[in-house]
């Protein structure tokens, strides 16, 4: 593993993320619009939907279709499967660039490769997430729709209406809870490569606990901005209606802005949490231990022969020492 490589370049992320999407949503609705064209060439009530949404003619296609309705069935199952597995198999690849371990490579060979490494982990998340979001968001309506019940069963009609906009918050709250918990258990995910599914899940739903303000600060902010997109583009499909080519045109080109504008709003909020996260999950580096250096070695004296003197000659006398 290395420690640098070229910054990620988000709009290109969230090009690839909005391409994926796209491929994955003419393949699921294929059969659905297999229907509709069946539905809409022998029925002349259907041109309404020629100005745009109409939910009226559409309830009205599906109550007189009796009983062929086996592709569109099929359609929502496949969505909810391939939004399932895509969402685990993307996971794995965005928090990974985004907020795991710098590593070195090309886009598309990095977020890839990630994305298959973390799959399996990154979907038993998405599992334990919406088991656990069911569990609870099912037990807290319950309890919250007792609890009201003897406060807010007014005879003027507006006590069913707060019970129901109270219980809608609270369960809101849960699901924002259990998403902001997952992502942050992605991030320790791919910072420490942890392998147990619950106990990984844990490690971020504690972090949220523990850090509600930081952790909620990305998510409500790039939030809004993803409802924002969604509604803009569902006020485009419903408000924009046209009968030529072009301004059928213009509805999809727009309605695709649109998502990808929200996708890249969802790449900027995952980086926006990692930098909430700071160093969380990131492995502590090891100090260095000191190391003494090593004793010089020391050179023996240089040992000089002594040349001996010729027999016969006498030694040179000692040199006079001064006396006082």
């Amino acid at each position: 593993m290395t420690t640098t490589h070229a910054p990620v370049r988000r709009p290109a992320l969230a090009l690839l993320l909005w391409a994926w999407y796209t491929l994955l949503a003419l393949v699921v609705a294929s059969p659905f619009f297999g229907w509709l064209s069946g539905q809409t060439a022998t029925t002349p009530e259907t041109d309404v939907l020629l100005d745009g949404v109409h939910f009226g003619a559409f309830f009205e296609m599906l109550q007189a279709s009796q009983g062929s309705l086996g592709g569109v069935s099929s359609a929502l199952t496949a969505v909810l499967g391939l939004a399932l597995l895509s969402n685990a198999f993307l996971g794995g690849g965005l928090f990974a660039l985004l907020v795991g371990p710098a590593r070195e490579g090309r886009l598309l060979a990095r977020f890839f490769e990630a994305a298959g490494r973390f799959f399996f982990r990154s979907l038993g998340l998405v599992v334990v997430s919406v088991v656990g979001l069911v569990l609870v968001g099912g037990a807290v309506a319950a309890l919250a729709g007792a609890a009201l019940e003897p406060f807010l069963s007014g005879a003027d009609g507006r006590g069913p209406v707060a019970h129901s906009a109270i219980v809608f918050l609270l369960v809101a709250a849960v699901a924002a809870y259990f998403l902001l918990a997952l992502d942050y258990a992605r991030v320790w995910m791919v910072r420490r490569d942890a392998r147990g599914v619950v106990g990984t899940w844990l490690r971020g739903a504690w972090f949220v606990l523990r850090h509600p303000l930081a952790a909620a600060g990305p998510g409500v902010v790039f939030g809004l901005g993803i409802l924002a997109a969604l509604g803009a583009g569902a006020w485009i499909a419903g408000a924009t209606g046209g009968r030529t080519w072009g301004a059928i045109l213009y509805v999809l080109l727009a309605q695709q802005a649109v998502v990808y504008v929200r996708v890249l709003l969802r790449v900027h909020m995952v980086g926006a949490e990692g930098r909430a996260a700071g160093a969380w999950g990131l492995p502590v580096a090891a100090e260095p231990v000191p190391v003494a250096p090593a004793a010089l070695p020391v050179e023996p004296p240089e040992i000089r022969p002594v040349e001996a003197q010729p027999a016969g000659e006498p030694s040179e006398p000692p040199a006079p020492t001064a006396t006082a």
